[in-house]
């Protein structure tokens, strides 16, 4: 830009729950390499963020355009214009007449997959920036180098979506397996503990009838030991 700030753009497809950290990073990288040898901080200027968003990022707000800053947690003032994030989620867009957009809004109505080809060029019409991006979409699709290069990509990305399916899909079976596993341990130590405390209270009764002989039987017979639990009603 004229002043010097610097814009970084970029589109993500792929839902990425640390594409907060992913954005700051890529920012603390860029502004990092922002001073060569014996500059000054003052030489620093302002590095934006824009993040075009194809999945809904944070679906507890209505508003598509989310912007952040450092600001002070007592009086909201900000901090630094250096660091403004911003988070359009693409999705989230529907606006009924496009003639009414803002200039800023109508490059956000360009990438939203919620408008039909007529409406961007209809976008077009009135934009000289977006007409020029429409036409070297144009060559992008008549030149098949640059269209390998791009479904090459595509298959890379999708590549790492299903290994990252796949991945979650054979962590949840296996976090399944080890509760099953778990949960019968458990239940079968609790049905064994319950199992001895019954024993143990038949027993008692038992000698306290002076029923000795019961006694050794249902130590040795288990369907006479659990007939008498039942007619202790202790199972």
């Amino acid at each position: 830009m004229d002043d010097g700030t610097r814009v970084h753009a970029e589109v993500q497809v792929l839902m990425d729950e640390y594409m907060v950290n992913r954005s700051l990073y890529y920012w603390g990288r860029i502004y990092s390499r922002e001073l060569e040898k014996s500059d000054l901080y003052a030489d620093l200027r302002p590095i934006i963020p824009i993040n075009l968003l194809y999945f809904n990022r944070f679906p507890q707000y209505d508003t598509y355009v989310n912007t952040y800053h450092i600001t002070n947690d007592d009086t909201h003032d900000i901090l630094t214009n250096h660091l403004e994030m911003h988070f359009i989620e693409l999705k989230k867009i529907h606006i009924s007449d496009i003639k009414k957009l803002k200039r800023s809004d109508r490059w956000i109505a360009y990438f939203s997959p919620n408008f039909t080809d007529q409406e961007r060029r209809a976008l077009a019409m009135n934009d000289t920036a977006i007409r020029e991006a429409m036409d070297y979409e144009k060559q992008f699709v008549t030149n098949n180098e640059l269209k390998s290069a791009y479904w090459e990509h595509e298959r890379t990305m999708r590549d790492i979506a299903s290994a990252l399916y796949s991945r979650e899909k054979a962590g949840q079976e296996r976090g399944e397996r080890i509760g099953q596993e778990r949960g019968e341990r458990i239940g079968q130590e609790r049905g064994e503990k319950t199992g001895r405390q019954a024993l143990s209270a038949l027993l008692q009764k038992l000698l306290q009838e002076g029923r000795t002989e019961d006694i050794n039987r249902v130590l040795q017979d288990n369907e006479y030991q659990e007939k008498l639990l039942q007619e202790y009603h202790l199972k």
